[in-house]
């Protein structure tokens, strides 16, 4: 009779051993002959989840994220592993699983009945960044324009050529006044560069009350755009909550 009741756990056993026995020599047939077999992988990964070996079934999600396949199963394989990192006490590596989910699919959610109260809670968590991050990148950018360095750049010119032909000007007119006959084309010269001069200095004004107006501008808009984004702090105190939560479930 000790036989024959030792004898049943052994049988009941015996399908799941035999499964995992057929897949693992699936996986090792795969990789002996240089390929990589992702589903047969990820059908492992699973099995450990659940006989609750983490850190192997963690490793093995790992190498199927680092190969090449399809955006389903990387899909299935992102949500495992951020369960597996849920269950090593990782909120953090957890969330950015999930997170890297949602960028394959931001439509995708995870069963409830399926995940832990903890999983389910980093999962609320991470779609919550998600969506922010999403607004963020939603916004329009913020001014980058390069007029106000054009109009700058122009006020500068127009200010060094204003000196350059003031500086001319009282040349020629020094040269004029040395001479006691004062000639003619002494005059021209100095009208022609009291001329540029004058050129000059308005080119200044303006340059200058335009360039300061569109730095005003950009300045402005560009602290109204940013006090138009979502503020950090209240998104951090907003995510952090659950975090505290599940380590505490733990």
């Amino acid at each position: 009779m000790g036989i024959k009741g030792a004898g049943r756990p052994v049988t009941a056993r015996a399908p799941f051993v035999v499964s995992l026995l057929v897949f693992t020599a699936l996986a090792v047939g795969a990789r002996a002959q240089g390929e990589f077999d992702a589903r047969g992988e990820l059908t492992l990964a699973h099995g450990e989840y659940i006989t609750r070996d983490f850190e192997r079934a963690r490793d093995r999600l790992e190498r199927i994220l680092g190969a090449n396949t399809t955006d389903s199963l990387r899909l299935e394989a992102l949500a495992l592993h951020a369960r597996c990192w849920t269950q090593l006490r990782n909120p953090t590596r957890a969330v950015e699983a999930f997170k890297e989910a949602l960028r394959v699919d931001a439509a995708w959610q995870p069963d409830a009945d399926e995940l832990e109260a903890a999983e389910f809670t980093l999962f609320e968590q991470a779609r919550r960044e998600f969506q922010a991050e999403q607004a963020l990148l939603a916004l329009p950018p913020c001014p980058g324009s390069t007029t106000p360095i054009v109009a700058t750049v122009v006020f500068v010119a127009s200010s060094i050529f204003f000196l350059s032909a003031k500086s001319g000007a009282d040349d020629r007119w020094s040269e004029y006044e040395a001479d006691p006959s004062h000639p003619a084309d002494l005059y021209d010269d100095y009208t022609g560069a009291k001329h540029r001069q004058d050129i000059g200095l308005v080119a200044t004004a303006v340059s200058g009350l335009a360039s300061g107006y569109l730095w005003y501008r950009y300045v402005h808009d560009g602290r109204a755009c940013r006090e138009a984004e979502p503020k950090g702090p209240s998104l951090g105190l907003l995510i952090g909550v659950p975090k505290v939560a599940v380590v505490g479930r733990f």
